[in-house]
């Protein structure tokens, strides 16, 4: 059963790790744009969503697993459409992780104004 870590414990490893990955992503997104200007995101962008989700979820002491028959379909899917129900935010983290590099997120665009996550946003797409 996984218990809910404190609202403190939260705060103290979730804005320094958001604060370092899109200070990351700031400043080396733009060698994506630059190097790889069709793709979305580049490897930079890749590195900081894959590591930041990595990270987070070591840090709150969880580990995704995908088994059954879906593990090997999810790969190979050429398209398809992913909803949450935004019970938490681990969904996003486990998205990251399970889901192919070349998805894509849809996020209200008063996200992107949040002073460094939404540029940071931007860079990993």
């Amino acid at each position: 059963m996984f218990k809910r870590p404190s609202f403190f414990y939260t705060l103290l490893v979730t804005f320094p790790s958001v604060l370092f990955y899109c200070v990351v992503a700031i400043f080396l997104g733009p060698f994506d744009f630059v190097l790889f200007p069709g793709r979305r995101p580049g490897p930079i962008g890749l590195w900081v969503k894959k590591s930041w989700s990595r990270w987070m979820l070591r840090a709150h002491g969880l580990e995704i697993k995908v088994l059954g028959p879906g593990a090997k379909l999810i790969s190979s899917l050429k398209s398809a459409v992913f909803v949450s129900n935004h019970q938490s935010a681990i969904y996003i983290l486990a998205h990251i992780m399970i889901l192919p590099s070349n998805a894509h997120f849809v996020a209200k665009k008063e996200l992107l104004w949040i002073p460094v996550f939404g540029c940071g946003a931007r860079v990993v797409g």
